[in-house]
């Protein structure tokens, strides 16, 4: 397994509001299967609920939903914890960037790193499966989401010799 996103829970603490989704952009430097999203959050003021996203990039903003993980229950009064969405089944994504992020149906605290990366986030109600394309962007800034993909690296598809031992398909 692997990673791409960012592990690191050093930066300052912001809140989002309740029917929002955030997301940052990633680079995936291998294909690989993603099979579960996962965040560093804490409830603001009561019980709440969250989904990982993934969306794909066109000209540096968020485009097209690619993935969406399972629900994630975060308590009342729970201190900054990791939470893992599992996305099931596993979606393949190929080399490059791609949006990483939650889409939430309460507002929580969670971490970010000033300065380094862009934040992207759009108010919209919470569902099932959150809208695509992304949408227009509520706002932004520069406080990188505290956010990571879990994956499995797709290999070279390895040929089969046919028969005759040509190694030609």
């Amino acid at each position: 397994m692997a990673t791409f996103g960012r592990t690191d829970t050093s930066g300052d603490d912001s809140t989002f509001g309740e029917n929002f989704k955030g997301v940052t952009s990633f680079t995936l430097s291998e294909a690989g299967n993603v099979n579960k999203l996962s965040f560093y959050v804490s409830a603001a003021g009561s019980a709440r609920v969250a989904r990982g996203i993934i969306y794909s990039d066109n000209a540096g903003s968020p485009d097209g939903l690619l993935a969406v993980g399972s629900e994630v229950a975060i308590a009342d009064s729970a201190p900054l914890a990791w939470y893992d969405s599992f996305v099931s089944p596993p979606v393949v994504l190929t080399p490059g960037v791609f949006w990483l992020g939650w889409f939430l149906g309460g507002g929580v605290i969670h971490y970010v790193t000033p300065g380094d990366q862009l934040r992207k986030y759009k108010a919209e109600g919470y569902v099932a499966i959150p809208e695509t394309p992304f949408g227009a962007i509520t706002g932004e800034d520069n406080f990188g989401l505290t956010v990571y993909a879990t994956y499995t690296p797709v290999g070279a598809q390895q040929l089969q010799p046919l028969r005759g031992g040509t190694g030609l398909w």
